[in-house]
């Protein structure tokens, strides 16, 4: 069922990104290593009056961690967030996710908050 006109449609939190940029990096020979993603969003906790710069999707394969491939990837969006007049950065991970806790705070990023999402399907 179609919502009518006199209501409006609001968009999920991460439904709210405008386009961003996408970053690839390749593996030694062929495919792919890791990539980062980011977009902006009208507002992210901790981070002040909005728009703000987030990362909305990182990954490197398991076997090239370490070296760095991941840190130039998220400082390669950072430039990006920079030249937009931008001036922090926000994302996020299950709090369970200690892996990508851990490598969030290796590249100076603070826990804002810990939040609870809840969910009920509509009959």
């Amino acid at each position: 069922m179609r919502p009518k006109r006199s209501q409006p449609v609001l968009p999920r939190p991460r439904e709210r990104h405008h386009p961003g940029c996408r970053q690839a990096r390749g593996r030694p020979g062929a495919g792919l290593a890791g990539f980062t993603g980011m977009g902006l969003r009208d507002h992210a906790e901790g981070c002040g009056p909005g728009p703000v710069a987030d990362v909305d999707g990182r990954y490197v394969d398991a076997d090239l961690r370490g070296p760095g491939i991941g840190r130039d990837l998220v400082r390669a969006g950072e430039d990006w967030a920079r030249a937009r007049g931008l001036s922090g950065i926000a994302s996020d991970a299950l709090v369970a996710n200690e892996a990508s806790i851990a490598a969030h705070r290796a590249l100076g990023f603070t826990e804002a908050e810990r939040i609870v999402r809840f969910r009920r399907g509509l009959s």
